[in-house]
């Protein structure tokens, strides 16, 4: 009803495919699956890791923290990436303001080429991967991969013992990268839709 005077046209809702109920009561209002999403998690060792990357873009690679000044990079980055039209204020007005968030960028002799975005959540040993995205013409030379590796030596520095992520169905190579750096299913989330 709140929707309806708002003159939203469509609503989305998130169920855990694992409460039945649940999903029955939100199919019942004419709710419909329009995307399944996976949780996967992966058990980090004590010990951290040496990051694998294809040998031709080794040397050129840097791994760093973003700043305010990398805000139009991110926003291109994310946009190419997920279709998400985000500001290029987004990161000092909002990911960056949260100590528990750090975002990081990937560079090729100096061009932003990708970026992903951690929370580390400290209280419950436990760290959030989010945004992995890599540009579309450096795609295929193991820096997803790349990605991923950084990010859990990062966790690993803060003494995290669990990388966590979602990814959605549809998003096979994903998917694979994930399930080939060591991550496994432990969830699946449906993101149900009404039209209003």
């Amino acid at each position: 009803a709140y929707a309806k005077e708002q003159q939203v046209k469509t609503v989305e809702i998130y169920v855990k495919k694992r409460l039945d109920n649940a999903v029955k009561f939100v199919e019942r209002r004419s709710f419909q699956v329009i995307l399944y999403s996976w949780q996967m998690e992966l058990e980090l060792e004590k010990k951290a890791e040496e990051t694998h990357l294809t040998h031709e873009v080794k040397d050129d690679i840097t791994f760093r923290k973003a700043t305010i000044a990398d805000g139009k990079d991110y926003a291109r980055i994310i946009h190419e990436c997920f279709g998400d039209e985000v500001g290029e204020d987004s990161l000092g007005r909002q990911l960056l303001k949260d100590p528990s968030v750090s975002v990081y960028m990937l560079e090729h002799k100096g061009e932003v080429i990708g970026s992903t975005t951690m929370q580390i959540r400290n209280n419950l040993s436990l760290g959030y991967i989010y945004d992995v995205a890599v540009a579309r013409e450096h795609r295929g030379k193991g820096l997803g991969s790349c990605l991923l590796q950084q990010c859990i030596m990062e966790l690993k520095k803060n003494e995290i013992r669990i990388a966590s992520l979602l990814v959605a169905g549809e998003n096979k190579n994903a998917l694979s990268l994930y399930k080939k750096v060591g991550f496994k299913e432990v969830d699946t989330d449906l993101i149900m839709q009404k039209i209003l």
